[in-house]
């Protein structure tokens, strides 16, 4: 996959095309290796043209089998007695001085004590 890509590709075997890379202050070429190639496009990077106004639309309805795909969700557990970091006006946070996942809990009753996340 390339993102921010934003010319059509120099060469398709090997398949490489240019991003701006360092904020923009300078132009990658990223080469593609894999059978199938994903692309996201810089924006106004491509010229556009107007469509042939006789285009069909046709229905497409994917049928994929479960062993199609490597990643399964088994259980989603969600928690809805606390309040989201995203909403909390209060956040209680702890990093690495923490040492081990068992001093949590001093910092996690410290937030539920002043109503916050």
């Amino acid at each position: 996959m390339a993102s921010g890509v934003n010319a059509l590709p120099d060469s398709l075997d090997p398949f490489v095309v240019k991003k701006g890379v360092f904020n923009g202050k300078a132009i990658g070429h990223i080469t593609i290796k894999s059978a199938k190639k994903v692309l996201t496009l810089f924006p106004n990077s491509m010229e556009t043209h107007e469509a042939d106004m006789n285009a069909a639309i046709e229905s497409f309805s994917p049928e994929l089998p479960d062993d199609y795909f490597i990643t399964k969700v088994l259980e989603v557990n969600k928690i809805t007695d606390k309040i989201l970091l995203t909403d909390a006006e209060i956040v209680v946070s702890g990093g690495r001085g923490m040492k081990s996942p068992d001093n949590w809990k001093p910092l996690e009753d410290l937030a539920e004590l002043l109503g916050g996340a």
